[in-house]
C-alpha cells in the first residue's frame, strides 16, 4: 500500500491541551447563589380543591364508591396506558 493511503486510515494522535478555566474563580459561587435565591423567593402553592368547587365542611365526605365512578376509572386507565405508551 502506498504510504499516503495508510496515513489516511490511521488518525493522527495529537497531545491533549490543558485549557485554563474560562470563568474566574470568584464567579464559581454564582450558580449556587442563583439557586438559593430562586428557592428562597418562591412561594408555596396555596390552591386547594375547595376553592374551585362547592364544598361544605359541615357535611361528611363522599364515600369512595361515589368518587370512583365509571368515567373516573376509565379516564384513569386511559391516562395510565397513554403515559406508558409515551415512555
Amino acid at each position: 500500500m502506498p504510504a499516503a493511503i495508510d496515513e489516511l486510515r490511521t488518525p493522527a494522535v495529537r497531545p491533549v491541551e490543558v485549557r485554563k478555566l474560562i470563568v474566574p474563580k470568584r464567579w464559581l459561587w454564582a450558580p449556587v447563589l442563583v439557586l438559593l435565591l430562586i428557592l428562597a423567593g418562591s412561594d408555596p402553592a396555596l390552591a386547594h380543591v375547595k376553592w374551585f368547587a362547592e364544598y361544605d365542611l359541615t357535611r361528611s365526605p363522599m364515600p369512595v364508591g361515589d368518587v370512583f365512578t365509571r368515567f373516573f376509572v376509565l379516564f384513569f386507565l386511559f391516562s395510565v396506558v397513554a403515559i406508558s405508551a409515551y415512555y
